[in-house]
C-alpha cells in the first residue's frame, strides 16, 4: 500500500511534470509478395500451403530496431 506521503509525492509529480511528446521517425519496411494461392502443402510436413496473396518483410526486424 502507498502511504499518504507517497501518494502526495506521486500526485505532485503527475501535476507538476511537463507533458512529454515522443515522436517516432517514419520507417519503410521492404516487403516481398508471397503468392501462388491454392498451392498444396508439403506432403511430409503439412506446411507451405498459401490460401491467398500477401506480402512479408524482406529482412528480420528486432525489437531494439
Amino acid at each position: 500500500m502507498f502511504s499518504k506521503t507517497m501518494v502526495r509525492g506521486l500526485l505532485a509529480v503527475a501535476v507538476l511534470a511537463p507533458a512529454v511528446t515522443v515522436r517516432a521517425a517514419p520507417i519503410t519496411i521492404a516487403m516481398v509478395p508471397v503468392g501462388n494461392p491454392g498451392n498444396a502443402a508439403d506432403p511430409t510436413t503439412g506446411y507451405g500451403a498459401v490460401a491467398y496473396n500477401y506480402s512479408i518483410g524482406t529482412y528480420d526486424v528486432t525489437l531494439s530496431q
